[in-house]
């Protein structure tokens, strides 16, 4: 008799396996990725005596002997169960038993856990009955264990499997390597997602849309537009084309980073491939082109996406809004706010999310006299207003063009807005208290800030790597440097997510504190680790350099900045070019005063776009 060996005694127990169930990052999402067709029949639950006939056929299968049926008996069960409690009670039956069941049967259990988003606990069925038994895993079961170890954000586990399947001469699915990609973009890793897909296409396994439209968020979201827009173009050089949702991704992606000509010139593409836009198409688009201080052109844009037939919705209003108070306009984004209660369009999380980020990040600049817009810019935001009111049936009322603008006055409607959030009007939602968090740190309210992260914990919302992020810039802002560097070894400890922007974070404290040599070893960690710095990191570091008199580093810098295609501050190009001189190194300051008179021919090019 073989030795009885159960599954871990958390499988035998009949109850939810909510410790157990999958941690997925703040602000993200799973790519949407190809399962194998299920019939309908595999879709349902085992009515109760089917069940009981099974398990009995299994038991009587057992005690003739019939090991090889009795282990297909169970791959059945497990294969078209329709929970991981009938899946697992099937394996613990056998193994009960005394049956040693094979790789195959372990390979559909995972699958299966891995379907009802169980990682962890296939993680512990493969080492346990897989590797730590001596079993060599089959192509079937490598594909499954780099689903696995990518959705748990174990990279090196899942590059292993991957290694594996190419000594073996095995091809990863396209689920492997959709997941594989997705756990990359996650983490920031363009370069290594984009890798993978090189690795695709040479192996002819033909990537999906979805896929392309993963990797062009996660660049756009670094702040890679060129890039981006490479990739995009390469879609239709393997033959795949753009569908709206990849086009969306583009547009926004481009209007995100101040290329909202860009953005114009994509979204009238649109119409020549045929593909009518959307209403996130427009949102997207106006939303650039207003950030970009081109209003006018929002205006027209909002005009033809009304014209088409759709109507201001939430998403557009909060777009809106967010953008006017990133300006400094709060008295026209306290307009909107009003017209859209006006208008009976109800905020969601999203636009209570914009509505304490807008109004929190401006209570510590509210003491400025009066925001002054330019004469333009003030007819260009009246015409949007009126163009709302029109489509709506309300008139540009007075009573809603002044505001009393105080610190007073604008704390005092951030902490209303965090106390509806706090009475439970929404479903406790980690946006919204990240929102929240950030608004009380920007504030300068830390202690605050910390009393509503209790607060959230005992919710049962455990924070995230964007939560202690939000901490880590509110340290730095009030000065704390030593706090930031503590909370963030204790993300590191507690394996949280380290993505570019907490370590851009990082180089931007140490900059304002005034720690060079702290913020050049975070850039070269950055760096190590594959991620890429942002234009305001480049521009931190120039600056530290420049006050140090580190020229050295700052050529250096000064010479990465130029290889990614970014523009330097000509104020950081003044200063170094007066520290070289005074040093008496000629031969550098001539190469800067080159590139400062190269910089308004760069900056010209960058205007026409990227799509001419």
């Amino acid at each position: 008799m073989v030795k009885y060996r159960s599954l871990p005694h958390w499988s035998l127990q009949p109850r939810p396996l909510l410790f157990f169930s999958r941690k997925v990052p703040f602000s993200t999402s799973p790519l949407p990725i190809e399962h194998p067709p299920i019939s309908a029949a595999t879709t349902q639950a085992f009515p109760h005596e089917i069940k009981a006939t099974c398990f009995s056929e299994l038991e009587q299968l057992i005690r003739h002997g019939l090991i090889s049926l009795a282990e297909k008996l169970v791959q059945n069960i497990v294969r078209h169960s329709s929970s991981v409690h009938e899946a697992v009670s099937a394996v613990d039956f056998a193994l009960s038993r005394g049956v040693e069941l094979d790789r195959k049967s372990y390979g559909f259990l995972i699958r299966k856990l891995l379907t009802c988003g169980e990682a962890k606990m296939a993680e512990a069925v493969y080492v346990d009955f897989i590797l730590n038994r001596g079993i060599e895993p089959d192509h079937f079961l490598l594909n499954s264990m780099v689903v696995c170890y990518s959705k748990l954000g174990k990279l090196d586990a899942a590059e292993l499997c991957m290694d594996k399947m190419s000594t073996l001469s095995l091809q990863p699915s396209l689920l492997a390597y959709n997941s594989m990609i997705w756990c990359l973009c996650q983490m920031g890793l363009g370069n290594d997602a984009i890798s993978i897909l090189d690795q695709m296409e040479a192996t002819r396994v033909k990537p999906t849309v979805a896929l392309y439209d993963y990797i062009i968020r996660c660049l756009a979201r670094e702040k890679r537009v060129l890039e981006a827009s490479k990739l995009f173009d390469r879609m239709h050089e393997v033959g795949l084309f753009p569908d709206e949702t990849v086009y969306v991704t583009m547009i926004s992606g481009l209007s995100k980073n101040r290329q909202a000509g860009a953005a114009r010139e994509l979204f009238d593409k649109m119409f020549k491939y045929g593909i009518r836009p959307s209403h996130r198409a427009y949102t997207a688009l106006i939303n650039g082109l207003v950030k970009q201080n081109m209003i006018q052109e929002g205006h027209i844009y909002l005009g033809r996406m009304l014209e088409d037939g759709f109507m201001p919705n939430a998403a557009l209003y909060t777009s809106l809004i967010y953008q006017f108070f990133r300006k400094g306009e709060i008295r026209f984004a306290l307009k909107l706010v009003v017209l859209m209660e006006k208008s009976h369009i109800k905020k969601d999380v999203v636009t209570h999310v914009a509505l304490v980020n807008g109004v929190c990040r401006n209570i510590q600049y509210i003491s400025r006299k009066c925001h002054k817009s330019q004469r333009s810019s003030i007819k260009a935001m009246e015409m949007l207003y009126h163009l709302l009111c029109e489509y709506t049936n309300l008139p540009g009322q007075k009573d809603l063009e002044n505001f009393i603008i105080s610190r007073v006055g604008i704390k005092a409607f951030a902490l209303k807005l965090i106390g509806e959030v706090k009475k439970g009007y929404f479903i406790p939602n980690l946006y919204l208290h990240n929102s929240v968090i950030a608004g009380l740190c920007w504030a300068n309210d830390m202690e605050g800030a910390y009393n509503h992260l209790d607060a959230m914990q005992k919710q049962g919302l455990l924070p995230n790597h964007v939560t202690l992020t939000i901490l880590i810039d509110g340290h730095f802002r009030k000065g704390k440097t030593d706090l930031a560097v503590n909370l963030f070894n204790k993300m590191n400890e507690h394996d949280y997510v380290l993505d570019g922007v907490v370590y851009n974070m990082l180089i931007k404290g140490f900059c304002k504190a005034g720690r060079p040599r702290d913020a050049l070893s975070v850039s070269n960690i950055m760096l190590k680790k594959g991620h890429s710095l942002s234009k305001a990191s480049y521009e931190n570091l120039l600056q530290v350099f420049c006050a140090n008199r580190w020229t050295v580093h700052a050529l250096k810098v000064l010479e990465d900045m130029v290889s990614c295609e970014y523009t330097p501050c000509r104020g950081s190009l003044n200063r170094l070019l007066c520290i070289l001189c005074e040093e008496n190194k000629f031969i550098e300051a001539c190469n800067v005063r080159t590139l400062k008179s190269r910089i308004r021919v760069m900056s010209k090019k960058a205007s026409k776009g990227l799509f001419i």
